[in-house]
């Protein structure tokens, strides 16, 4: 259902009745949702591709569902899962593909994803560790790690609204120096060629 949603919404979103467009969305809508699930294994041919190349189409239909998709390309960009075989690549390439079709168009939008970025990966990576040292404490070996995003959303909400709502006014609190080199590397992944403003 994903594969032939997303044809209709990139190619055929002008053909399709509203109704049909809207059950098209829905379902690409309903799937993304489980990018931040902690129990979420990427699978080749689940569908993820198709629905982050669709989600550019999307936000530019659908101006109510902008914030969402907004906060759906930041939890991608969190996941570091292999998406082939070899290993050659990371699942956080389907977000960064679709922020590059975004920029030209909705350059504050996505100005606002990359330093809510910045400003919330150091914050999630820290996260983790706390509830390993949390279970640790409790002797308890097997980390459960499902109240991992209720949680990190629950503690960065002002930054995640901010992201949201391009409201982002802490960027100027970052400090590059403690950001490792994986998120030195998607940062600077997000950032296309020809921009020369940021």
């Amino acid at each position: 259902p994903c594969h032939v949603a997303a044809v209709l919404i990139k190619f055929h979103s002008a053909d399709i009745s509203a109704n049909d467009l809207d059950n098209c969305i829905k379902v690409i809508m309903n799937f993304v949702k489980c990018i931040g699930m902690h129990d979420y294994q990427y699978q080749i041919g689940d569908g993820a591709k198709a629905c982050f190349e669709a989600l550019p189409s999307i936000f530019k239909l659908d101006t109510d569902l902008q914030p969402f998709i907004k906060v759906v390309l930041l939890a991608g960009l969190f996941r570091g899962d292999s998406i082939d075989m070899l290993g050659n690549n990371a699942f956080n390439v389907f977000p960064i593909n679709a922020i590059h079709s975004l920029w030209d168009d909705y350059e504050e939008d996505i100005e606002s994803i990359l330093k809510g970025y910045l400003l919330v990966r150091p914050r999630y990576s820290e996260l983790i560790d706390r509830i390993r040292q949390e279970s640790f404490d409790r002797k308890e070996f097997n980390v459960d790690f499902d109240q991992l995003w209720p949680r990190f959303i629950e503690e960065n909400r002002d930054i995640i609204e901010g992201i949201a709502n391009n409201e982002i006014t802490e960027f100027s609190s970052v400090n590059f120096s403690e950001l490792d080199i994986t998120t030195k590397s998607i940062a600077l992944q997000l950032i296309p060629s020809k921009c020369n403003n940021i």
